[in-house]
């Protein structure tokens, strides 16, 4: 019996009980429903987390350099982020996920915003968007075991 986070794998399901597709996902791509279904739903749960967290979409929609009503996009389903800021969310998720751990949202807002000694002096936000997650996580660890230089 799989687990609560365990994958399901539609290839390890019969095919007489797997879902039916319904039309109203039909694409003109050819593109499968499941996939773009999946990819709409982890949008929406990432940018709903994020919302929460950093305490509006207009923020939200500040740090990722989208236009204001684009995370009310997301969220709704309407469409879904380009493969760019698709990879910038998973990484600010993770960040933030990780920062509030520690502090909570809005000190872990002010951490992503403000300068960091173990980034030389830059700002999270920024070494997120330039270079992706690992190097931020390894501030954030830094800054959480207590040893500041």
């Amino acid at each position: 019996m799989p687990g609560i986070f365990d994958a399901i794998i539609i290839e390890d399901v019969p095919k007489e009980k797997r879902p039916t597709r319904p039309k109203k996902y039909a694409s003109k791509t050819g593109a499968s429903a499941p996939k773009r279904v999946g990819k709409l739903l982890q949008a929406q749960q990432r940018v709903e987390f994020l919302i929460d967290s950093l305490g509006s979409q207009r923020e939200l929609a500040e740090l990722l350099n989208v236009s204001r009503g684009q995370p009310s996009k997301w969220l709704k389903g309407a469409e879904s982020p380009s493969a760019d800021t698709g990879a910038f969310l998973v990484d600010l998720d993770h960040v933030i996920a990780r920062a509030s751990l520690v502090w909570g949202g809005e000190v872990s807002k002010r951490w992503l915003v403000g300068s960091e000694p173990f980034l030389g002096g830059a700002r999270p936000i920024d070494v997120l968007r330039q270079y992706g997650s690992r190097d931020v996580i390894d501030a954030l660890d830094a800054v959480t075991a207590g040893s500041y230089s």
